[in-house]
């Protein structure tokens, strides 16, 4: 208990965040292991492949592209910077080399676990291990662990009403990879918890909360 204690510290996370991401990778292995992925991607086929949900889920999808990311916090970087709010504005500029890093690591858990896309079910479902064909590229969902990595590392800055717009944001471009048969429900939840984790780490090594600059 006293190395959780340690390790939550270091990261700056609350016990009840840290069971948060540990609940969500037990909720991801459980849609995996009882092919509740299945479940969700059927439905997704029956009732969303509508020419207006997917144009919705594809815009959404964009969002979380590594080019968009960066042009986002560049944006917000240099818009805070303008305004006087240095550290806010500090906190955008350092998500683009942290997310950067974040997701090269989840491209690696990419090519080790070789977990085949909803696109290819009629083939395989398992994982594959050690694969390079990006059809085997679906855990985790490389588009979420950035967006949530996003996430982690700036909404220490703003109040609850943003906080609350930040994670509807993050949690309903996750579901559109789902939406658009990219990935599977298991592969979004664990890039959520992933990136969130790993947000959280590099916030508190490069103090990127308001709370680091209070007098």
């Amino acid at each position: 208990m006293m190395y959780i204690q340690k390790f939550l510290k270091k990261i700056d996370m609350a016990w009840w965040q840290f069971v948060l991401v540990l609940g969500a990778l037990v909720v991801s292995y459980v849609f995996y292991a009882l092919r509740l992925d299945i479940v969700v991607h059927t439905w997704c086929i029956t009732h969303l492949q509508t020419p207006f949900y997917q144009d919705i889920f594809g815009y959404m999808s964009r969002m979380g592209q590594g080019w968009f990311q960066v042009v986002i916090c560049l944006a917000l970087g240099v818009w805070y910077y303008r305004e006087g709010l240095i550290q806010l504005s500090r906190a955008w500029f350092a998500s683009i080399p942290i997310f950067i890093i974040v997701g090269l690591v989840c491209g690696i858990f990419k090519n080790i676990i070789g977990r085949p896309r909803p696109k290819v079910l009629n083939e395989m479902y398992d994982f594959q291990w050690f694969e390079f064909a990006s059809r085997l590229h679906s855990f985790p969902s490389g588009h979420t662990t950035t967006t949530f990595c996003l996430l982690a590392t700036v909404y220490g800055f703003y109040g609850r009403n943003i906080q609350v717009l930040l994670w509807g944001i993050a949690i309903v471009l996750s579901l559109s990879r789902v939406g658009i048969n990219s990935h599977w429900m298991a592969d979004v939840i664990a890039g959520a918890a992933y990136g969130f984790l790993a947000g959280h780490y590099f916030k508190a090594k490069y103090k990127l909360d308001k709370k680091y600059y209070a007098h």
